[in-house]
């Protein structure tokens, strides 16, 4: 392989990388504001005694790019669920 090869594998590589770490940012826009509702939620009636409830989860799968991205909205309700909103 010579230098120049070696140097257009590495600026598409790094090309690449930096897509992927962009991937996550524009989805960030995406994301759904939280109801006035739901800010105000202290129980979950299906899961009384709960620490934390999901409010949405969504998986999604892309073969065509090799990507798995879960998306949750997690809602704490006591000072128990805190270590569940580090995620």
């Amino acid at each position: 392989m010579n230098r120049t090869t070696g140097r257009r594998l590495l600026c598409a590589s790094l090309f690449t990388l930096l897509l992927s770490l962009a991937a996550p940012l524009a989805r960030a826009d995406q994301w759904t504001t939280p109801t006035a509702e739901e800010l105000s939620m202290t129980s979950q009636p299906e899961a009384p005694g709960a620490a934390a409830v999901y409010l949405y989860r969504e998986e999604t799968t892309e073969d065509s790019n090799h990507m798995f991205s879960i998306y949750a909205r997690i809602k704490v309700l006591t000072e128990k669920g805190k270590e569940w909103g580090n995620v």
